[in-house]
């Protein structure tokens, strides 16, 4: 296809600048001298006319002959050759001269290596163990290319994805980061470059890295990866109370019941670490949990308004305990312990949203202290057509 692309442009080219020669075009200027012509005889009749009349002087005649020799002269010199056609040196210059100039704007402006990377995409959906020596080959067609076009965010993220599965940490955060410099408002890009870095790290995030992550989280704020992360930087920081904070939102976006599984016993082992003033939740159900539920035990002023605490839990870990304390309040102004009087409520929430709605089972506490919470509170959940509190 570049051969014939290439034959294709230097045809078209030659074909622009050999069509006078072929005498393409020429139509015009070949009425334009006809024209000419036949004005030239007019003059010529009426020449012939004023010589049977005695009324025109002989210089007269004389001075009109002189001027239409010389428009025929000049009609001549129009229709020379060497001026209405190319000279042939001219022409095999050109010849030489078109071939190469169409050469180089072709190879100018297609990029033959990429021919080269043709089905590359297939290491998103190639598997690390089961396809490592394509994942191999693809990472070395990938650099090879870049080693000539630095700028291409596109194949930086592919070189990235193919090392990140082959464990090469270090050159997908090279480009992760060259990919994010081209394109530096795409997410997916960000949140790789955020991974790699961190593995590559070996489980610390400097001061780039916490940087980037809370870029993402300002678009996305309950991403799992992106605070699963952050989580395992604050244990490894030694604050296991930010680090319960982060795991507690992880939970609110995950579906996979393996992974939340895992993030609840992580939180209840970081628990251990610290103890703060709060109250423990041990909530139960009568019946078969609704497919799909999701739980929320909220600490909120008497009545109602905007919760102190809020923990959210896939209902398929029920039975369970939650803690509320100020690792999990709403924001830094509105903690649970600057309460003096709130009340707790647990809901089984059948579409997912905190907000009450028809068909949710739902318990609420008395009013309740910190300081009277030595205690955990019993919470024991039944469908809405049985008595809830």
């Amino acid at each position: 296809m570049n051969v014939l692309g290439f034959l294709l442009l230097a045809a078209l080219a030659a074909v622009f600048v050999f069509a006078p020669r072929l005498g393409i075009g020429r139509t015009g200027r070949l009425d334009a001298r006809h024209a000419q012509r036949e004005m030239l005889n007019e003059r010529l009749d009426e020449i012939d006319q004023d010589r049977d009349n005695p009324d025109r002087q002989d210089t007269e005649q004389s001075e009109i002959a002189v001027e239409i020799a010389a428009d025929l002269l000049h009609a001549r010199e129009t229709a020379s050759p060497a001026t209405t056609r190319i000279k042939t040196s001219t022409l095999v210059a050109l010849a030489l001269i078109v071939p190469v100039v169409s050469g180089f704007i072709f190879y100018a402006l297609v990029d033959l290596d990429r021919n080269e990377l043709r089905g590359a995409e297939a290491v998103l959906n190639l598997d690390a163990e089961q396809h490592g020596d394509d994942l191999a080959m693809w990472k070395s067609k990938l650099e090879t290319y870049l080693s000539k076009h630095q700028g291409d965010a596109e194949i930086q993220y592919l070189l990235g994805q193919a090392s990140l599965k082959v464990a090469d940490y270090t050159a997908a955060a090279a480009a992760f980061a060259r990919a994010h410099q081209a394109s530096p408002e795409n997410i997916n890009i960000k949140i790789f470059w955020l991974q790699s870095r961190f593995l590559s790290a070996r489980g610390q995030l400097d001061a780039t890295g916490r940087t980037l992550a809370n870029e993402i989280l300002q678009e996305a704020p309950n991403l799992p990866m992106v605070l699963e992360i952050l989580a395992l930087d604050a244990v490894a920081s030694d604050d296991s109370e930010a680090g319960v904070g982060y795991l507690n939102r992880a939970l609110s976006g995950l579906r996979e019941p393996s992974r939340v599984v895992s993030l609840s016993a992580a939180i209840t082992e970081l628990r251990k670490r610290f103890e703060l003033p709060g109250v423990d939740v041990q909530v139960d159900v009568d019946g078969e949990v609704p497919l799909g539920a999701t739980l929320f035990v909220i600490a909120r002023p008497i009545g109602g308004g905007m919760p102190y605490a809020v923990v959210r839990r896939p209902a398929v870990l029920l039975p369970l305990t939650v803690r509320l304390d100020d690792v999990v309040s709403m924001s830094e102004a509105r903690k649970l312990t600057a309460a003096d009087q709130f009340e707790v409520v647990v809901r089984l929430s059948l579409n997912g949203q905190a907000m009450a709605q028809d068909g949710d089972w739902q318990w609420l506490s008395r009013s309740i202290s910190i300081a009277e919470t030595l205690t955990p509170l019993e919470a024991h959940l039944t469908p809405p057509s049985e008595p809830t509190r």
